[in-house]
């Protein structure tokens, strides 16, 4: 009996503290019907908007545009150890962004999120360390996409 109420007091601490699950799926069930214009539909930010029922191909039903105006994966070396060899990678994302309505009165200015993750490389598991990359990328990208998200939430 006390095991299940300190369970269930746990579950409630943890409830109301806003925890989720880590791949738990982008939300944006406030955004208005978008249209999704500009940057890559198989990767990044786009990619991530795209499989949400808010945005549309259709411009013409679409009560805003979201326009993509840049987008750019970048690495660098964060450290090296003392062999001279790389120890350390900086993974940053930038995605610039505006939206505008159906009169192509601008709603959200153009804006830059940038984020950046480091991780560590070891030369002796490379496979590791570029898929651990590669998570990491796709990880800011769903991060970039659900902050626009909140920001295309506000203008409704």
């Amino acid at each position: 009996m006390l095991r299940a109420i300190t369970v269930l007091i746990f579950s409630a601490l943890l409830a109301g503290c806003g925890f989720h699950l880590r791949g738990g799926g982008l939300q944006g069930a406030d955004v208005p019907l978008t249209y999704l214009q500009g940057g890559s539909p198989n990767a990044g930010v786009s990619a991530e908007l795209s499989r949400l029922e808010q945005f549309t191909n259709d411009a013409a039903k679409a009560q805003v545009v979201l326009n993509i105006l840049s987008e750019n994966f970048d690495r660098r070396v964060l450290s090296v150890g003392s062999d001279a060899k790389v120890s350390e990678y900086e993974v940053r994302y930038t995605v610039s962004f505006s939206a505008t309505d159906k009169a192509g009165k601008e709603i959200i200015a153009p804006q830059t999120i940038a984020l950046k993750r480091d991780y560590r490389f070891d030369e002796t598991r490379v496979l590791a360390a570029d898929a651990e990359e590669a998570t990491l990328r796709r990880d800011m990208a769903r991060d970039a996409a659900q902050r626009i998200i909140r920001r295309l939430e506000v203008m409704k």
